[in-house]
């Protein structure tokens, strides 16, 4: 099955496309290109005398990034202000991302984060021994504090490439998604921590529409409302 990747994402200064059935052919394709200019060569540089990773471990990411779409697996890398640091190595995680629902109001839940201009759908990292829906269920206690949710579905995966602000990292992530209703109002105390962090909004379909959504949350609500 024909992929293909950007020359910016295999490491160049453009968004020339190559696409190829393996990762090695799609690789010679980016190389040569990438070699037939004085701006693309500075770059190749740099960026091998700024990284600590191998060629060897840059393969074996690339390998990986190939191998997701070949499982159609989206994967939305961050080209604004969370662009990802060229000078940086990808640290992975396994995370999650979940939708709230209020059936009674009609609305989602939304973070709008205080320290970083993010807005976002609830997310965080799975933990080792913790299943996603574990994880899930835990971050939205967490960051919210509501007790009593209910599991509607599971939504599709997807990956995402972005720098971290908070952890200041290069984050390569790999998300499990679900939709969850509110069952009742019945809420714990949120620790201070994760007050300082974010706050809690409840918006509208329509609202939520304008909130500037990663690509990836924006794909994942887009699955909620049946887009």
């Amino acid at each position: 099955m024909t992929k293909t990747f950007t020359c910016r994402e295999l490491g160049g200064v453009c968004d020339e496309k190559f696409s190829g059935n393996s990762l090695m052919e799609i690789v010679q394709k980016g190389m040569q290109h990438m070699q037939s200019d004085e701006i693309h060569m500075k770059k190749i540089g740099d960026l091998s005398n700024s990284t600590s990773e191998t060629k060897e471990q840059w393969f074996e990411r690339m390998q990986k990034e190939f191998d997701a779409r070949m499982n159609d697996i989206p994967l939305f890398v961050d080209n604004g202000a969370n662009a990802v640091r060229q000078d940086l190595p990808f640290v992975e995680r396994d995370a999650i991302t979940a939708v709230l629902y209020d059936p009674k109001a009609n609305k989602y839940l939304g973070l709008k984060w205080k320290k970083v201009d993010w807005d976002t759908l609830i997310t965080g990292g799975i933990e080792v021994g913790q299943t996603a829906e574990e994880a899930a269920r835990m971050e939205i206690a967490q960051e919210t504090g509501y007790k009593n949710i209910r599991l509607v579905s599971e939504l599709p995966r997807y990956d995402s490439k972005f720098f971290h602000h908070p952890k200041g990292v290069n984050r390569y992530a790999h998300f499990r998604c679900f939709f969850f209703e509110l069952v009742n109002d019945e809420r714990e105390i949120v620790s201070s921590d994760e007050l300082e962090k974010h706050t809690c909004i409840w918006l509208s379909r329509e609202e939520m529409e304008q909130f500037r959504l990663p690509e990836g949350h924006r794909f994942i609500f887009n699955q909620v409302i049946g887009r």
